[in-house]
């Protein structure tokens, strides 16, 4: 079929299923690591068609279902059938047990899905989330209906929203529509230089927008998947390079830390007989690409075949669908040595111009998509930059979302920017802090306050609010969490008022509460959100920094907390127990 005649990820997978229709699309493995289920793109594109028939009795079009589907090749046959049918797709995820799931049920509140679409041994996990949602049992859509139905994907329609990795209070749901979805698979494959006879390896979320994305990457170029669920990953990292030796896999990555746990987790008898020597595109993004891990990784793996022009650092996010900028493939990535203080005040100063002598290193995120317009702009300005000047990410581009669903605020603020001296173009806050060197883009850091844990990002209000609603002794307002690297890795510290029970009782050698508290609320924190807190300090009352309005000065704890110059009283250590400290003599409270 002729490229412009791709108006829908279906017209794409309907064109294989004519050229090679017997050619397998997507092989998933099992915890043993042997092919549990496979599809050929005939069987796959009969699949969609006739689940979509069944769809349509029960869901109209320009209805939202929500996905609760386990990983495999049945959450990207909803998914496909759901576009198919008219239906906006909600990628999700089955609930772990009966309890409450604060996000999935925010997201459930913010779509208003008509049904849930899940596999018959998860309903009650569903259920427990609400009881005005009707259910589906995937396996009760098979049948013998005829699947000669119309396609209704339309290009400028809503094909799925893709909620952030946020906050659970405040979900956002990013409608993506066709056109968005077929202009993104077409920057991703030629960046990567994708073919039909690629291969691909996965094991991202599918609920995740890369792990959704680059599932249907594969299926819009027409190239073989070979998928495993992501807790495999998680329990045996091995699987991943065994996988890419055994099936030759050419396209697969992950973000930054997925890279770091392969160097930091797989023993070298691992390592016997793999070759990893057919990779080309090392796909490394979602969350900051640091430089020690890109290397550390070519030295560990070098033996094995892997070269360090595998790497391919991106950037992206679920606003412009996934991918803005990454490649060429096939080359070293550019690097600069900067002045770390000069980049944390905004500033861009090469390590041998000056500075302090504290130098770190910054690895591109690539060239920006051709079709895409990045633009860096001053953020108290809005005027564009020149090069190597750090201000906000904005970009237009094909792939830029209508907006949040049911937040024509958040819209408003975030899409259809218009910038001084670009008449007539519309942009995107990305809300990401970079520059352009050479036609690279560097990314710095986040204008938000996001910490990104393991390729996730976390609203450290989420955390905030659990501290405070579970640790007797904190103060209202009085809690600021941010992200820390240690060891390569973003860690989680929080920085924490002390009351003034507790500023007496820690003088008298006192936390028992304290530690019944902290233990509740690591628990907590690890069921609600999976993470693990590295560090937490209480600190002397009246020294906690705030703005003279009273707002949470989360970067000046943070940078007093590496100088550490904060007075505190008590500190609890990763898995530790509160220590009482001996506070500073000063009344001064940091500024």
């Amino acid at each position: 079929m002729p490229e412009s005649h791709i108006a829908t990820i279906l017209d794409a997978i309907f064109a294989h299923e004519q050229s090679q229709g017997d050619a397998i699309a997507c092989s998933l493995l099992g915890r043993d690591e042997a092919v549990e289920q496979q599809c050929t793109f005939a069987e796959l594109a009969r699949g969609v068609r006739q689940l979509s028939t069944a769809l349509r009795e029960q869901v109209p079009s320009g209805e939202r279902a929500m996905l609760a589907l386990p990983f495999g090749i049945d959450y990207l046959q909803a998914f496909l059938a759901c576009l198919h049918a008219g239906i906006i797709a909600v990628p999700a995820y089955s609930p772990r047990t009966n309890r409450q799931d604060d996000r999935f049920t925010a997201m459930m509140s913010d779509c208003q899905p008509i049904a849930v679409l899940c596999d018959k041994n998860d309903r009650d996990p569903i259920a427990a989330q609400s009881t005005d949602v009707r259910i589906i049992a995937l396996q009760e859509l098979r049948g013998e209906k005829s699947p000669n139905v119309i396609c209704l994907a339309k290009p400028d329609s809503v094909a799925y929203l893709q909620y952030t990795s946020g906050s659970t209070s405040t979900p956002k749901g990013v409608m993506i529509t066709n056109s968005n979805l077929v202009a993104n698979n077409r920057a991703i494959r030629d960046a990567f230089g994708n073919r039909t006879d690629s291969v691909g390896v996965m094991w991202i979320p599918m609920f995740h927008d890369m792990g959704l994305v680059s599932g249907l990457q594969c299926l819009f170029v027409g190239y073989r998947n070979v998928i495993f669920a992501t807790n495999h990953f998680i329990a045996r990292p091995g699987m991943w390079f065994r996988a890419i030796s055994k099936y030759g896999g050419t396209v697969t990555g992950g973000p930054n830390f997925a890279f770091q746990v392969c160097v930091d987790r797989i023993a070298d008898d691992e390592l016997d007989g793999l070759d990893l020597s057919s990779w080309k595109v090392a796909y490394n993004g979602a969350e900051p690409i640091r430089a020690s891990t890109l290397d550390r990784f070519t030295e560990r793996f070098g033996r094995i075949g892997f070269r360090s022009t595998m790497h391919f650092p991106c950037y992206g996010l679920a606003e412009s669908t996934l991918f803005v900028s990454g490649g060429p493939a096939g080359f070293e990535s550019p690097r600069l040595r900067l002045d770390r203080r000069s980049l944390e005040s905004g500033l861009v100063l090469f390590s041998d111009e000056g500075g302090t002598g504290d130098t770190t290193e910054l690895v591109s995120s690539g060239r920006p998509d051709p079709e895409s317009d990045v633009q860096i702009v001053a953020p108290e300005t809005s005027r564009v930059t020149a090069d190597d000047q750090i201000g906000e990410i904005l970009i237009d581009s094909p792939s830029v979302a209508k907006g949040y669903w049911n937040d024509p605020q958040a819209t408003a603020s975030d899409f259809g920017v218009t910038i001084p001296d670009h008449p007539g173009a519309r942009y995107m806050r990305s809300g990401d802090l970079g520059f352009l060197h050479d036609g690279e883009l560097f990314v710095t850091g986040r204008h938000k306050d996001l910490v990104i844990v393991n390729g996730r990002n976390v609203f450290p209000q989420d955390i905030e609010a659990e501290f405070e609603a579970v640790v007797s002794a904190s103060v209202k307002n009085g809690t600021a969490v941010f992200g820390l690297e240690v060891d390569a890795c973003e860690q989680v510290v929080v920085v924490a008022e002390t009351s003034r029970g507790l500023y007496r009782d820690a003088r008298h050698g006192d936390v028992e509460q304290l530690t019944n508290d902290i233990d509740t609320f690591r628990q907590t924190v690890w069921n609600n959100m999976n993470l693990h807190i590295w560090e937490i300090v209480f600190l002397r009352p009246g020294t906690f920094p705030r703005t003279t309005s009273g707002k949470i000065r989360r970067r000046a704890c943070r940078n007093h907390f590496l100088a550490k110059s904060l007075d505190v009283i008590v500190r609890v250590p990763f898995k530790g127990d509160p220590e009482i400290v001996s506070p500073k003599n000063t009344r001064e409270v940091p500024t």
